[in-house]
């Protein structure tokens, strides 16, 4: 006799008695028959379920009343996109008037002689006092003659 496959303790959520995965039944499940045999049975279960549930009045109501409160939602939300597309809108207009204005007067402000030498407005920058300047190692001053950072290092 062939040895058979453990099935597990669930399948799709359902629990499996002991009894089936244990017995003479278990055998015939483990195969690919007994595997189409259940996905069969799933799909038949399923079907009569959606029947059940389609013409039953409760499930009409209920569906009528999700229909009902999805369409709200909806509405809500292309709402709410059509208010931030106006405030979006407006701003960028807002934007374009300002670049534009900015453009047209930057032309007379470009043209006007600046006032006053701009080196005088700036205070000079104090001397570097009780140490002398940096200089570079030797190694460093040659490796500027190459063509890279790495031109200096050893092969």
């Amino acid at each position: 006799m062939a040895k058979v496959k453990k099935l597990p303790k669930r399948i799709g959520g359902v629990k499996l008695p002991r009894a089936v995965r244990k017995g003479g039944l278990a055998e015939v499940l483990s195969s690919k028959a007994g595997q189409a045999l259940i996905a069969e049975a799933v799909l038949a279960m399923g079907a009569l379920a959606a029947k059940t549930i389609k013409e039953s009045p409760k499930a009409h109501h209920k569906r009528a009343e999700l229909t009902g409160k999805l369409r709200d939602a909806g509405d809500q939300a292309v709402g709410q996109a059509t208010a931030a597309g106006a405030a979006l809108t407006f701003a960028l207009g807002e934007a374009v008037r300002s670049f534009s204005d900015a453009l047209r007067h930057g032309e007379h402000r470009l043209a006007e002689p600046p006032v006053g030498d701009p080196k005088a407005q700036r205070a000079p920058l104090p001397p570097l006092e009780g140490r002398p300047p940096k200089s570079r190692p030797a190694s460093l001053k040659a490796s500027n003659s190459g063509a890279g950072p790495q031109s200096g290092l050893p092969s």
